[in-house]
């Protein structure tokens, strides 16, 4: 585990340090999509890390839109 952990915080620092230059010239709006992007990438590195079955994005997915088009099939079946 100590291993990911390195390798993880290695890649996100040189990710970070590569688009500090251009993060500090970007507007707000840029700057919320890419923490977004980083809330994304820190929740599926926690998932890697501690090797559990947190729900994935398709799971989110699956229950936002399982009900419309559960309608949709049976709107074109008639």
């Amino acid at each position: 585990m100590i291993e990911k952990l390195l390798v993880l915080m290695t890649i996100c620092s040189i990710a970070l340090l590569t688009d500090l230059r251009k993060l500090m010239e970007m507007t707000s709006r840029s700057k919320l999509v890419y923490a977004g992007i980083m809330l994304l990438v820190l929740y599926a590195s926690i998932d890697y890390l501690l090797v559990q079955e947190l729900p994935d994005l398709h799971t989110l997915v699956d229950l936002v839109l399982i009900a419309p088009a559960r309608a949709i099939v049976q709107a074109l079946k008639g």
